[in-house]
């Protein structure tokens, strides 16, 4: 019983750490000045002149985002520079197909859907495009799932991408599903394994 307590206690503190390195992950890449704010319908906005580019995306967040969260079927998240809103990103319980995984990620699934936490949305006004704003708000797209996932069980991040989009999630770390081919698939376990990966080498630099 000693081991099992201390075997617990130890995990609390490694769990910890990890939780520690993603904030100061956080600090050190965070774009300047820009905030991630969890969706409220209490609060006030300014997206009027947001325009990522795609209509149908746009249509989404003026007219549709806040039926979505009234409704829980997806949680928006915003990236919000001096109030006024950047980009977004929405996520959702999801499950997918265990054949559309591949090796041994599809070996560690025991049962024929796998639980999975999917970007509904994910865009950025064209104003901010190309300056590396797509890739960050991916991952803290990620980070928020990761936090999820430590509480609720569930493994992998996913979405679908549209067409021209499908490099910029492979370069991201992304699998390309099996079958379906706009389908695209993150562990989370890469996302905790890398950052052990930094917890250790920055114990290695103070120690």
């Amino acid at each position: 019983m000693e081991n099992q307590k201390t075997k617990t206690k130890g995990q609390q503190i490694v769990d910890l750490e990890l939780v520690k390195a993603t904030l100061q992950i956080d600090n050190e890449d965070e774009e300047e000045d820009v905030r991630i704010l969890r969706y409220d319908s209490e609060l006030t906005y300014d997206y009027s002149s947001f325009n990522c580019g795609v209509d149908s995306i746009n249509t989404y967040l003026h007219e549709n985002m806040e039926r979505d969260f009234k409704s829980s079927t997806a949680k928006p998240h915003l990236a919000v520079v001096d109030d006024e809103v950047i980009g977004f990103f929405t996520l959702a319980s999801h499950a997918i197909e265990k054949i559309e995984l591949k090796g041994a990620l599809k070996s560690s699934c025991p049962y024929r859907s796998v639980s999975s936490i999917i970007i509904g949305k994910l865009a950025v006004d064209e104003f901010y495009q190309g300056e590396g704003m797509g890739k960050w708000l991916l991952g803290q797209a990620i980070k928020t799932a990761w936090e999820c996932s430590r509480d609720v069980g569930t493994k992998l991040v996913v979405l679908h991408a549209r067409e021209g989009t499908e490099a910029f999630y492979q370069q991201a770390g992304f699998i390309q599903g099996k079958h379906d081919k706009t389908l695209f698939i993150y562990p989370l376990k890469q996302y905790e394994d890398e950052l052990r990966r930094i917890l250790e080498e920055r114990k290695k630099t103070i120690g």
